[in-house]
């Protein structure tokens, strides 16, 4: 049981630990590698380059206080109800996260912000789901890792919008 709630509690901290490689790094990086990355993927790089660009450190870093503040809380709820079901799915939804993260380092045959905290998080990653088994195959953990897939994919596409308004609102009050 304590190591159970240990694994837990871990979530929010290592997920801190793993966006502050990309609060230092992801804006020298975008400048500095903005040739490879729009002629490794160009489709995407057209999208998202000016995107990131143009996003402030204050903006991206008010993105990741977000995640952190539903990471956190998703976390106490599963320590206070004793119910792992919702933080799974969270769990799950990170861990696909640091692997987008390694593949991404692996199409652009260079390093990615986060990408060395990604590789350092899987080992724990592949523990605590193997911790979790069987209980981790369950419908209802399959299913909350799923919708916490689909949820983080919309809360990322929400949050760049957000990040944009931000920056906008930024630029207004002369910050």
């Amino acid at each position: 049981m304590k190591e159970h709630m240990v694994l837990v509690w871990l979530l929010p901290i290592l997920f801190m630990v793993h966006d502050f490689e990309e609060i230092i790094f992801l804006r020298a990086w975008f400048h500095r590698h903005r040739s490879v990355f729009s002629e490794r993927i160009p489709r995407f790089a057209g999208r998202i380059l000016p995107h990131m660009e143009q996003t402030s450190v204050p903006a991206f870093v008010l993105g990741v206080a977000e995640e952190f503040i539903l990471i956190s809380g998703v976390t106490v709820l599963s320590v206070v109800f004793d119910c792992d079901v919702v933080w799974f799915g969270v769990f799950f939804a990170l861990s696909l996260h640091l692997v987008i993260h390694i593949l991404q380092a692996a199409v652009l045959r260079s390093y990615v912000p986060s990408l060395a905290t990604s590789i350092a998080l899987l080992p724990y990653c592949v523990y605590t789901f193997c911790r979790m088994l069987p209980a981790a195959l369950q419908p209802p953990m399959v299913i909350s890792a799923v919708l916490s897939v689909v949820f983080m994919a919309l809360n990322l596409y929400v949050l760049h919008i957000l990040m944009a308004r931000f920056d906008r609102w930024l630029e207004k009050w002369g910050a």
